[in-house]
């Protein structure tokens, strides 16, 4: 079966752009590229990230416009894009490897093994939030509150601390289990998971055992990149012209705080269309860890036989008997990225 991967991020104020259809087949990657710089201009695009790949070889991996209008500075295999929630993947990776290691298992109890996150759960007694639930989004728990999106502040809260400021968030609104509901704090639980159980913080923790093994050399999990004169900068269109958009660091890193580039997201997409191994064939991660993250465990409909929503960080969609669509999208204001892969 051949996987084809698409990553796609924009600096640009929305996803909600769609082409036109093409009035002949899209069959090169030129044609691919004049089309979408065509909808660039029309749509007020300033710039993207784009990476296509096989398992085996790398078909494009660079940009397309400019990473900073005012200098005029066009995006390269090397820019840095802040890549939202596509850190979730990323997140699960390191779990994955955990649990290999017998650290943890999908179905532990958070109240077992990190009774100090403080979760509101009226079920606790019959229905305890497990680790598979804060992966999935079905611990029931809410979304951000608008105040806990962007840290203004001078300072980034770690460990406990970081957890107590989403502790109202943290609320089971429905037995954990049931149905699934996008939680950007379950998942900073689950990079606080990953800092417990290894004894490093996340940023560390990627950088040694995701980034470095596969080779991606701009990737960080820095919570203020900013500074970092690789990083693509962030527009909104008003009053004709392209307005800049402060790079803010998010509380939440752990759901959100990847910056990468195209020469990182092909080696991470590869990394997936080769069942988990390295580009030097090692094997970080088994096979079976796959299976598990393409599937969707916890909800009713999923107990109840249908593999569509949202598996581990990997979102599934049915395409009416056709091959599967799988991927991850996200944004962050000004910078909305897509991870999607077909199978065919």
């Amino acid at each position: 079966m051949k996987r084809l991967l698409l990553f796609l991020t924009l600096l640009a104020p929305s996803l909600c752009a769609q082409a036109q259809r093409p009035a002949r087949p899209i069959t090169t990657i030129p044609q691919l590229t004049d089309s979408i710089e065509r909808i660039m201009q029309r749509e007020r695009i300033p710039g993207l990230l784009l990476t296509l790949v096989t398992r085996d070889s790398v078909l494009f991996a660079g940009g397309l416009g400019l990473a900073d209008v005012a200098q005029k500075k066009p995006v390269t295999p090397h820019t840095l894009f802040r890549v939202g929630s596509v850190t979730k993947p990323f997140i699960v990776v390191g779990l994955l490897q955990l649990i290999e290691q017998g650290k943890l298992s999908l179905n532990d109890e958070l109240r077992k093994i990190a009774p100090e996150v403080p979760i509101d759960n009226p079920w606790e007694a019959t229905d305890p939030v497990r680790v598979v639930h804060v992966l999935e989004h079905t611990a029931g728990f809410d979304d951000m509150h608008l105040n806990h999106v962007y840290n203004t502040t001078p300072t980034d809260p770690r460990g406990t601390a970081i957890v107590q400021v989403f502790r109202k968030e943290l609320r089971c609104r429905w037995r954990p289990g049931e149905r699934m509901s996008y939680s950007n704090p379950g998942y900073l639980v689950a990079g606080y998971l990953l800092e417990k159980l290894s004894g490093e913080t996340y940023e560390h923790y990627l950088a040694k055992n995701v980034f470095r093994p596969l080779g991606m050399p701009d990737a960080t999990a820095t919570l203020r990149p900013a500074s970092d004169p690789k990083l693509a900068r962030g527009y909104t269109y008003a009053d004709g012209g392209y307005q800049p958009l402060s790079a803010l660091p998010i509380y939440a890193g752990p759901a959100g705080s990847v910056s990468a580039s195209a020469t990182d997201m092909a080696q991470w997409v590869q990394f997936f269309l080769r069942d988990f191994r390295t580009p030097g064939g090692a094997a970080l991660l088994q096979p079976a860890s796959l299976r598990e993250m393409e599937t969707v465990h916890s909800p009713l409909e999923a107990r109840a036989g249908l593999q569509t929503g949202y598996a581990l960080a990997n979102i599934i969609v049915s395409q009416k008997g056709k091959a599967p669509f799988r991927g991850i999208m996200a944004a962050l204001k000004g910078l909305p990225p897509c991870l999607p892969t077909t199978e065919c």
